[in-house]
């Protein structure tokens, strides 16, 4: 993944609030694009680890407004 990641240049990233792993680190991660025009950063309140699972309804919409914004 390291060898790939400057080919990303608009990443969306999924905040899950009550993920007690990767939450506090987001902004660390928003950072790790060197090449990325925009970051996005979207919450997911009361998410968790499996997120896809617990908040699909959150996670489609959050991928329909980036898609929406960015094409």
């Amino acid at each position: 993944m390291e060898e790939r990641v400057g080919l990303v240049t608009a990443p969306l990233l999924l905040a899950a609030t009550e993920d007690p792993v990767s939450y506090l680190h987001i902004a660390k991660v928003a950072g790790a694009y060197p090449n990325a025009k925009s970051v996005k950063v979207t919450e997911i309140v009361g998410g968790r680890i499996p997120l896809m699972e617990q908040r699909t309804a959150e996670v489609v919409a959050a991928i329909e407004s980036f898609l929406n914004d960015v094409m």
